[in-house]
């Protein structure tokens, strides 16, 4: 993709569905003046919601609760 988004496709087993989910332990870096952000999408990337925007990704510490985003849900897509 030619915007620099990575985007990845969680899905869970038939029949399944997500409880909670945490990203630990990002390890990334955003220089002075940069933006980023943890998007999620239930419906196929029709619509996104933002549940982190302009953090610092840097720590061993990081973690961030994604579970309000994708708590029943069967698919999701998170995007940075």
């Amino acid at each position: 993709n030619t915007t620099g988004e990575v985007v990845y496709d969680f899905r869970a087993g038939q029949g399944l569905v997500f409880q909670e989910a945490r990203l630990r332990y990002m390890h990334f870096y955003r220089y002075a003046g940069d933006h980023n952000k943890i998007e999620i999408s239930r419906d196929g990337g029709k619509t996104w919601a933002t549940a982190y925007s302009d953090v610092n990704w840097s720590g061993y510490s990081a973690e961030y609760d994604l579970t309000e985003y994708i708590a029943g849900a069967n698919r999701f897509l998170l995007r940075f």
